[in-house]
């Protein structure tokens, strides 16, 4: 992890009336240091901000995210790397490298995520943040 000296944002703040300390940390996505490491997958928290945050996730075969949705939370998803399988209200499609799908917060927004190939899937889950939001777990889409 990287913290970044941004004092020349600092005095910018400053000359608007707003003193106040920016700070930012840079983090390499492709390194193997995580969280957590599991069998079915790992994780790992990326930079986050007060409204914002973001997990770096790989998934193995077998590994997945169950079906659900947030009632005040949006997310973004970014595949970095290999494919896989999307649970919507619309039914699965396969998601491969480089695809973004944005899910809404409510019940429109219901996403699970599974891996089911022999290749791992590296992928980021970006979301607001909302320490009132609750996640609800519906059986079918």
């Amino acid at each position: 992890m990287i913290e970044l000296d941004l004092g020349h944002l600092e005095a910018a703040s400053r000359r608007r009336g707003q003193a106040r300390r920016v700070k930012m940390t840079a983090l390499i996505i492709w390194s193997d240091e995580w969280d957590e490491n599991q069998a079915e997958g790992r994780r790992r928290r990326l930079p986050s901000g007060e409204q914002l945050g973001a997990t770096l996730y790989e998934l193995s075969r077998g590994g997945g995210i169950a079906y659900h949705f947030h009632q005040s939370r949006e997310e973004l998803l970014v595949v970095l790397r290999g494919t896989l399988t999307l649970r919507t209200p619309a039914g699965e499609h396969e998601i491969d490298e480089g695809e973004v799908v944005h899910f809404p917060a409510g019940a429109a927004g219901a996403h699970g995520i599974t891996k089911q190939d022999d290749e791992p899937v590296r992928y980021i889950m970006v979301s607001t943040l909302d320490p009132d939001d609750t996640s609800e777990y519906p059986s079918s889409p």
